[in-house]
């Protein structure tokens, strides 16, 4: 990507930009995004799994905008007509100067409730604290082959765009329970300052699980859906990915253990075999 001035609008197709953090509802909103329209949609999924379209090397580029670096944002999100969730929501300024006529949409929910369930589900994904993940990332292909970079891009994230200023370096500090008010106050600061920096007719302030299409349909000027709003990447969805990981990560353990110890028994059958 060519670096470029980030205060100067970019020409690509973004229309709708969610700014709340991870774990507010923001799958939901990527889903309900794509159903009034605004598809393809960019999430954190995009960058591990290519759901919509290719996202090669922009794990590296979020990381380099986080450390200060200029990414042609126009060329790295050509195509999306919209976008949430980490990394993109702690790059408010950026999204403005780049996209200065879009819609945006803040979701929120309480702060507490948004500290628990990152407990229950992305802080599982730190891969220095989860030995499934220390595994699976060893496997060439997506999504594992890029969660290895995933963790520095959002420590930089943390530290740079997020959590300096209350004290957290990292995705790991974030997630670990000492610094549970540091979190907290973290996540208020960054919704405050969004009411602030975006101009009241441009923002849809969305209250995870309360909120509805009627609402977003209305803010984003198409027709209401009748089918009900998503609810996706809830608490017992992760839980079902978690536990599927971690039988992965068992399989790629024991399974050539288990190959080891046939071939080494075969050998052995066959010499005594060739003796006899």
């Amino acid at each position: 990507m060519n670096a470029h001035d980030d205060t100067a609008p970019a020409a690509a197709e973004l229309k709708v930009i969610g700014l709340g953090y991870g774990r507010t509802g923001t799958d939901s909103l990527k889903e309900a995004l794509i159903e009034l329209g605004f598809g393809p949609s960019y999430h954190m999924k995009e960058l591990l799994f290519d759901e919509q379209a290719s996202t090669e090397g922009h794990i590296s580029l979020w990381e380099a905008a986080a450390n200060g670096g200029r990414v042609d944002w126009a060329a790295m999100l050509s195509g999306y007509q919209s976008g949430c969730d980490f990394p993109m929501a702690a790059f408010p300024d950026e999204m403005l100067a780049a996209y200065p006529n879009a819609k945006f949409v803040l979701t929120v929910r309480p702060a507490e409730k948004w500290w628990s369930s990152i407990q229950t589900s992305i802080c599982w994904m730190d891969i220095k604290q989860t030995w499934q993940l220390q595994v699976l990332t060893k496997l060439p292909f997506l999504p594992f082959s890029r969660m290895k970079a995933q963790m520095p891009m959002m420590d930089a994230v943390i530290k740079h765009k997020a959590g300096g200023d209350h004290g957290l370096a990292s995705w790991n500090d974030t997630c670990n329970p000492s610094n549970k008010q540091a979190a907290m106050d973290m996540f208020e600061a960054h919704n405050a300052r969004i009411k602030k920096l975006i101009p009241p007719s441009q923002l849809l302030v969305f209250g995870a699980g309360k909120s509805s299409y009627a609402e977003l349909a209305t803010f984003l000027g198409v027709p209401t859906p009748s089918k009900p709003y998503p609810r996706s990447n809830s608490k017992a969805e992760f839980a079902e990915i978690t536990n599927g990981l971690t039988c992965a990560a068992v399989a790629v353990v024991v399974l050539p253990l288990l190959m080891l110890v046939w071939i080494s028994r075969r050998g052995g059958g066959v010499k005594k075999a060739k003796g006899a």
